[in-house]
Formats: structure tokens, C-alpha cells, sequence
């Protein structure tokens, strides 16, 4: 995957692989599901971004989920809040 920076025109690098990334819905937000992900940044700028997602991720039902949660909040997580609708 090659990644570019629109205001600095350079490539961006990784700069943590297997970022815990909590997908949060509804209101009040609560977990929804844990991706991994990895998190490429602009050594220029210092705007980042998630990309290249698991393809699997663990759900709110699967009985992994609380352990994995608690996991990941003894590291640095991510959260994806949902924004109110789909963008066209």
C-alpha cells in the first residue's frame, strides 16, 4: 500500500503496526468492534492515519471481546466514532 501526504507530497511511513482501533455506535457510544490496524505518518507534518485494517474484526458478541477491550486500554488505542450518517 503506498501512502501520500497531499500537503507535503511524500510518501508516508509506518509508524505503529497493529494499532487497536475501537469502532464505537450508537448514544451513548459504547465498543462496537476491535480492528487492528496500522498507523502511517507524514514525517514532515505529522498528520497520520489508520490504514490497512485486519479483515476480520473481533464483534461485541464474540466472547473474546471484554479481554481484547481491556487489552488494548492498557496501550494506545484509537477510537472510530460513528458521525451521524452516511456520506454521499
Amino acid at each position: 500500500m503506498k501512502l501520500v501526504c497531499v500537503r507535503c507530497q511524500i510518501e508516508l511511513r509506518p509508524v505503529k503496526l497493529g494499532m487497536p482501533v475501537v469502532e464505537m455506535a450508537g448514544s451513548p457510544a459504547r465498543p462496537l468492534r476491535i480492528w487492528f490496524a496500522d498507523v502511517w505518518g507524514c514525517k514532515e507534518c505529522g498528520f497520520e492515519v489508520c490504514a490497512g485494517f485486519s479483515k476480520h474484526p473481533i464483534e461485541w458478541f464474540d466472547e473474546r471481546f471484554a479481554r481484547y477491550l481491556e487489552s488494548a486500554k492498557a496501550h494506545e488505542i484509537v477510537y472510530d466514532y460513528e458521525r451521524g450518517g452516511q456520506v454521499n
